[in-house]
């Protein structure tokens, strides 16, 4: 039954082409996803009329349809030849007293793209069809082969017009047929613009971004559309292109212009496993020890926010440290390189212990504190030499700092910090002190574990030291959240966008860069999961990742250079590649070498928007990735840039 689309009477459907005149051929045999078409003696050799508008036949990439019991089968022509044969012999004509001398009979070689179904009339008596990918029935030996109408054409190229569809360009088998998408299905899965540099891969995106918003307004107005995309952008070319839009916020390492803002990756909203492959920690000693700092530090933020309740992890670990320099024996403390860690242990602790003097009121605990950096500088005084050396210790000394640490102990409330957090948490805490409690676990452990922890620490020192590094990643006040982490870069839960943000990496350190994304992409992508686990609706984000290749790169197996952090990267997106979508989260991955992307990531991707591509092994990859069997034909041809459409900045 024929679906009608408007009401009252059945609007008369408009006269089309005749099928007879639109007959090229008749398919000669069929195979698993290959066709071959016997085209007809009397068939154009150039341009065909019969299907009301003049139409190049045959050629490569041409369209022709197959009538079937289940619809009408789209095929794509692949190829084009002469094959010598008999001349055909024609009912009613006197052609069988013909010399038999060689005919040269064309053939098409088709693939099936789909099946074309009538869904019905338009108002205006217009045939709308629907296409399906797919073809369960392929036609029959003998079936006629037609030239496609104008509606069918569009239907195969145009797609639905049903909700909002934004136009990306015109199909080059027909310049009068526009190509558009819906911009709910192109983001709600994951979508690859692949091609050469210079090719208008990030002219693609921007397109995409503006054009979809657009369309939404359009269709939802006066509520913006609920739609937030968050931009990874190594090279700084997106920072200028959405400056017209009313929520697009802008971070970059060195701010500069005054809508500018500062990017922030705090380096307490780092999980263990991403301090663990920036730092380069082993798995041995250093991991352990940093783990175990990072625990620390964690719980002593959750505990309170107050400099009195963060000293009790502070105290703990420094009194335990100093009773076993004692019960080891002077063997620890009275030779090198005992003094020199002790010494060491010692100068990190007065910095500590300094710093938090100054944050606290008068009272009990700042003059318990107060004995504590003094006993502390007063030993560390008396035993180095000319600031470079230490002598023997004695274990007077060290009882005294370990008493008077006692006594500031008693004073602070008790706590079990063991049980608080675990060292994934996303509690803010002083990065400075990450150094110092790694020194405190390693002399606790006593043997080579000093030593082992001291190349973590001038690491993250030297993180910190570093001026772009310490703008970014800190050291930050620990009076940040996580939410208003989350509020700068995606919005607010309450405002339903639409927000863009770019993260402009230009200026960000080449050993930071992949740490960096590694966290924005994992912290949105938990953020996702928990704001559905706990609303029950999903806040619709898309992660657009430029220069793919360098984030999402292929495992360790292809290249033994990668390091721990690009790898941590790299399995960042996988997860989100396989799992984001559930949640409301997509991908939209540029790239101009596909070959070097994780081929976990390319396997999720449900949309590809092709761009020129030379390299062989990209071009391989390209052809394995298209669905069905459409890949050596997609890359030659499809969809060209529209030209009609405004031309955006991208610097």
């Amino acid at each position: 039954m024929i679906q009608q689309l408007t009401t009252g009477t059945s609007p008369v459907p408009s006269e089309e082409p005749d099928s007879t005149a639109r007959r090229v051929g008749e398919v000669e045999s069929v195979a698993a996803g290959a066709l071959v078409v016997a085209v007809d003696p009397e068939a154009p050799h150039g341009v065909a009329l019969g299907s009301g508008l003049p139409i190049r036949f045959p050629h490569v990439n041409g369209l022709v349809v197959i009538p079937t019991e289940d619809g009408s089968v789209v095929g794509v022509v692949h190829s084009v030849g002469i094959v010598p044969t008999e001349y055909p012999k024609r009912p009613g004509l006197r052609d069988y007293g013909l010399i038999d001398l060689p005919f040269p009979a064309r053939r098409l070689g088709v693939t099936p793209l789909g099946v074309l179904r009538l869904q019905g009339y338009s108002s205006r008596g217009e045939a709308e069809y629907a296409i399906e990918r797919g073809v369960l029935t392929p036609p029959t030996v003998g079936a006629p082969v037609l030239l496609p109408t104008q509606r069918e054409l569009a239907a195969v190229v145009e797609g639905s017009t049903a909700g909002p569809r934004v136009e990306i360009g015109y199909a080059a088998l027909n310049r009068e047929l526009r190509v558009r998408v819906d911009p709910d299905r192109l983001f709600g899965r994951h979508l690859a613009v692949l091609g050469n540099t210079g090719s208008g891969k990030s002219c693609t995106v921007a397109g995409l971004v503006r054009w979809s918003l657009d369309a939404a307004g359009l269709e939802v107005s006066p509520d913006r559309p609920n739609a937030r995309f968050v931009v990874i952008d190594p090279n700084g070319e997106y920072t200028t292109c959405f400056s017209d839009l009313a929520d697009v916020r802008v971070f970059k390492a060195e701010p500069q212009e005054q809508a500018d803002r500062q990017l922030r990756v705090p380096a307490w909203l780092w999980n263990a496993a991403e301090w663990a492959a920036f730092s380069d920690a082993s798995r041995g000693v250093q991991q352990p020890l940093l783990y175990q700092a990072l625990r620390l530090l964690r719980a002593g933020a959750e505990i309170s926010l107050s400099a009195d309740r963060r000293l009790v992890t502070l105290s703990v670990g420094y009194i335990s440290v100093l009773e076993g320099f004692i019960a080891t024996g002077p063997g620890a403390y009275s030779t090198f390189p005992g003094t020199k860690n002790l010494g060491t242990l010692l100068q990190a602790a007065l910095q500590s212990f300094r710093r938090y003097s100054s944050d606290l009121p008068g009272g009990p605990v700042k003059s318990r504190l107060n004995d504590v950096v003094e006993t502390i500088e007063s030993t560390v005084t008396s035993h180095v030499e000319r600031g470079q050396y230490w002598l023997a210790f004695d274990e007077p000394s060290i009882i005294s700092i370990t008493e008077a640490l006692q006594a500031l102990r008693a004073e602070l409330p008790t706590i079990d910090v063991s049980a608080v957090v675990n060292e994934d948490a996303p509690i803010a805490f002083d990065v400075a002190d990450v150094v110092s409690h790694l020194e405190v676990l390693a002399a606790g452990e006593g043997g080579g574990a000093t030593q082992f922890a001291s190349t973590v620490g001038l690491r993250i020192r030297t993180m910190l030291g570093h001026v772009r590094m310490r703008s970014v990643v800190g050291p930050s006040s620990i009076t940040e959240t996580l939410e208003g982490w989350l509020a700068d870069y995606l919005a607010s839960s309450d405002d339903k966008g639409p927000s863009i943000a770019v993260v402009d990496l230009s200026l960000v350190p080449t050993s930071l860069m992949h740490v960096v994304v590694s966290v924005i992409a994992r912290v949105v992508f938990e953020a996702l999961q928990r704001y559905r686990r706990l609303t029950g609706v999903e806040l619709p984000t898309v992660l657009v990742v430029e220069e793919a290749h360098h984030f999402v790169t292929r495992s360790a197996e292809r290249d033994s250079g990668i390091s721990d952090a690009a790898s941590l990267c790299r399995e960042t997106f996988e997860t989100i590649a396989r799992e984001g979508r559930k949640f409301g989260l997509g991908m939209l991955l540029s790239s101009q070498r596909p070959s070097e992307v994780s081929p976990t990531v390319l396997s999720q991707c449900n949309t590809f928007l092709l761009h020129r591509i030379v390299n062989d092994r990209d071009q391989e990859l390209v052809r394995r990735l298209v669905p069905d069997n459409l890949g050596g034909r997609v890359p030659r041809g499809g969809v060209r840039t529209t030209t009609n459409q405004p031309q955006f900045p991208i610097l």
